[in-house]
């Protein structure tokens, strides 16, 4: 909430930031600018065009500044908060290049992570995620982690994450606000407060700590194998692609639910055109039958799935799950 502000931008871009909140776990680094601003009493909007050259504030409204936060953007944050470089990093989605995906680009789509959609500094993907009992804290905050396709609930309270407003489906947007009592908790649109959205409960949510668990360690070992965790995103995104299209061909037999529409337009397999509660339940599919060798071994024989068909475009095959078709 920013309770005293006269609409005026200020000449800060020399100056150092007044108040510097510390980064939380996880945090992404554009909720950290944004929790930085209202410290400061101020609208996002007035802090970066105070604080930051007019080549810069572009990069915040018109883009995904948590992945197209370059050193140079990093180097001038770390002269303006006095926190390490390294830290500010640590807040980007560029962090996971290496782990999650070979290369982090900010040209087009990564592998596992959300776009935000960006039209007219608007956004209208489902990049962005919030847990309505996360808003509800004394300090709410959006988690880096959020950004992940696979990552669809709040791994502490066991919710269904929200990307789109329940009442006028606009999407959850971090630096908009819809007036000066309300804060990124709000739909910037309309005004609805998500701290009061009834959360979904889901009954097993274990595996999304699992994959985050194989993210931050780099590797996972099945059947006491160890797999390079981006080898393993590549194989778990195939799956998910492979599980859609037996779906779409109703071949595919599930208890879990996909919404029709997603048929009638079905052209390509993108994350950002299922719901969180669909990529929920795909991702936890695929998940398991990459548990072993057996259960993938399993999987493509109960489909008739031949070499070809599994790892089409892939230019790097686990061997443990090529070997499980022989």
């Amino acid at each position: 909430m920013i309770s005293s502000y006269n609409g005026k931008y200020y000449n800060l871009v020399g100056k150092e930031f007044f108040i510097v909140p510390l980064p939380k776990e996880d945090e992404q680094l554009s909720s950290w600018l944004v929790r930085t601003a209202y410290k400061h009493q101020i609208t996002p909007r007035s802090f970066i065009s105070s604080y930051f050259p007019r080549e810069y504030i572009n990069k915040f409204w018109e883009s995904d500044i948590d992945i197209k936060a370059d050193k140079k953007l990093l180097f001038l944050l770390q002269k303006k908060s006095l926190l390490k470089e390294e830290l500010l990093f640590s807040l980007t989605l560029n962090s996971y290049e290496g782990y999650l995906n070979e290369r982090i680009v900010s040209t087009t789509r990564n592998n596992l992570i959300l776009p935000l959609g960006s039209r007219a500094r608007l956004k209208f993907l489902n990049g962005q995620k919030i847990c309505p009992l996360c808003a509800r804290e004394n300090e709410p905050y959006f988690r880096k982690s959020w950004r992940l396709s696979f990552v669809a609930t709040c791994t502490k309270h066991n919710t269904l994450l929200l990307s789109y407003c329940p009442k006028c489906n606009t999407s959850v947007t971090i630096f908009k606000i819809y007036n000066l009592e309300s804060d990124f908790t709000c739909c910037y649109k309309c005004g609805f407060d998500f701290k009061i959205e009834n959360p979904y409960y889901l009954a097993d949510n274990s595996y999304v700590n699992e994959l985050l668990d194989i993210l931050n360690k780099g590797y996972v070992l099945i059947d006491d194998k160890p797999i390079y965790s981006i080898l393993y995103f590549l194989m778990l995104k195939q799956l998910m692609k492979i599980i859609c299209h037996l779906w779409k061909d109703e071949k595919y037999d599930s208890e879990f639910f996909i919404d029709n529409k997603f048929r009638q337009n079905f052209k390509y397999i993108l994350d950002e055109n299922l719901t969180n509660y669909e990529l929920f339940h795909i991702y936890k599919e695929a998940f398991y039958i990459l548990k072993s060798k057996n259960s993938f071994s399993i999987f493509c024989k109960k489909y008739k799935l031949l070499k070809y068909m599994i790892f089409k475009d892939m230019r790097y095959i686990p061997f443990i799950f090529e070997d499980a078709l022989f």
